[in-house]
């Protein structure tokens, strides 16, 4: 007999991020620990249209254009409305999205959603 295990990705230990239907991005605790998201204040949003990539340069104090990272015990948010409206991007179903760095951005590809 072989089983094969489920994991739940709600509660994973890789970094992800969830865009929610009101257009929060919202970064679980692995990425809260790994990428030490308590030590900034303020995020920038990018978009690379060709890649379907959004990016996050995260602050450490604010600056102009830049949007406030709102932080939990455990967790930390990000308003993406301004920019998702920008992009005519709409998510109807809460989404998850794996968290990866490149360079000096948090980065999630938009084509490669993961099951929730």
């Amino acid at each position: 007999m072989t089983f094969e295990f489920y994991k739940d990705v709600r509660t994973s230990e890789f970094p992800q991020l969830t865009i929610t239907t009101d257009n929060n991005f919202t970064f679980n605790k692995a990425a809260f620990v790994e990428f030490e998201l308590s030590e900034y204040s303020h995020a920038m949003l990018a978009y690379d249209k060709e890649q379907k990539k959004i990016a996050f340069k995260l602050l450490k104090e604010a600056e102009f254009g830049a949007r406030k990272i709102v932080k939990g015990k455990r967790n930390c948010m990000i308003s993406g409305k301004g920019l998702l409206k920008f992009l005519n991007i709409e998510f109807t179903e809460v989404s998850h999205f794996r968290l990866e760095k490149e360079d000096d951005f948090l980065v999630i590809q938009l084509l490669e959603e993961i099951m929730p």
